[in-house]
């Protein structure tokens, strides 16, 4: 970095007492100084499209894949993850299909963990899964009971048996 870069300018800003205890409550929490936690967030606040100008562009001293992220050109995509340890899906999603919910749930998870899939929605991935594979390959996700009563008509003439 340059000394330029480098160079800390002190800045004073003056907030309500309410956002002032907020901020000490978190830095305890999390053993953060202030500085570390507003910084960042005033970086993303100033870098918000609607809020940047093309002569700022280079203001921060931002690379060429954020310049264009930051004037619209390039919009970014949620990165990809592995299913969260505590995954629960809206139980609607399952009923919907006519799926038991904690079964198909735990279904899901099985697959995904035992394939090593990321994604980037689970949710999403999740409600494709009940309307196609977990509905049509799992009937023991079913609320519907897998044996159904058969009833055999009677006839008349037993001799053609």
């Amino acid at each position: 970095m340059t000394d330029e870069i480098q160079k800390k300018t002190e800045l004073r800003i003056k907030v309500p007492q309410w956002i002032s205890d907020l901020l000490k409550e978190h830095c305890d929490l999390y053993g953060v100084t202030a500085v570390s936690t507003i910084t960042p967030l005033l970086v993303e606040y100033l870098r918000h499209p609607s809020r940047v100008r093309d002569n700022c562009s280079n203001c921060f001293n931002i690379n060429n894949s954020e310049k264009s992220a930051i004037s619209g050109k390039k919009k970014t995509k949620t990165r990809a993850s592995k299913i969260p340890y505590n995954f629960d899906p809206p139980k609607e999603i399952a009923l919907k299909e006519g799926l038991n919910h904690s079964e198909a749930v735990s279904i899901f998870v099985d697959w995904a963990k035992g394939k090593g899939h990321v994604q980037a929605d689970w949710i999403a991935t999740y409600r494709n899964a009940c309307r196609r594979w977990i509905k049509d390959k799992m009937p023991q996700a079913n609320n519907d009971p897998i044996l159904k009563e058969v009833t055999i008509p009677e006839y008349e003439d037993e001799e053609e048996f």
